[in-house]
């Protein structure tokens, strides 16, 4: 609670009634324009191996400015997670123009197209949005009920 008044604020003033809150529900599956907003490289929790992580938000359309994050174990104990990764890695270099790139850092502010689809529920958590692929061009039209 603020005592102070000069650091108190009318809520009045900030015409809340004019906005809408954040949506924090899941974004229907389809292909959706994106744009590549940050990147992460982390040791995995146990010490072997590396994960990277996208923050990809959506550039158009009703679903504007939502973000999903992209995770993938580029080197990983598993010889399976890490060639899904590395695939995963490279269809996104190319559909970003961006094959050929030297640095992860390259693949800020690129743009492609992402297949935005659910993961399964599993080990107590919930079902949520998750990138299935990426692909070259733009998205004209969402793809719903695509099968992942």
């Amino acid at each position: 609670m603020f005592t102070d008044n000069d650091n108190d604020l009318d809520l009045n003033e900030l015409a809340l009634d004019e906005v809408s809150a954040v949506d924090y529900d899941n974004i229907p599956d389809g292909d959706y324009n994106v744009v590549i907003q940050g990147v992460d490289t982390k040791p995995h929790n146990d010490g072997h191996g590396k994960r990277v992580t996208f923050r990809v938000t959506i550039t158009d359309g009703e679903h504007a400015g939502r973000s999903v994050f992209d995770g993938l174990s580029v080197i990983h104990r598993s010889e399976a997670a890490q060639s899904i990764a590395r695939r995963k890695l490279k269809s996104l270099l190319e559909a970003s123009g961006k094959d050929g790139e030297s640095r992860l850092s390259a693949l800020v502010g690129a743009e492609c197209v992402a297949r935005i689809g659910m993961s399964k529920a599993q080990q107590g958590y919930e079902a949520r949005n998750e990138i299935k692929g990426y692909k070259r061009g733009s998205a004209s039209r969402k793809t719903p009920g695509f099968l992942s």
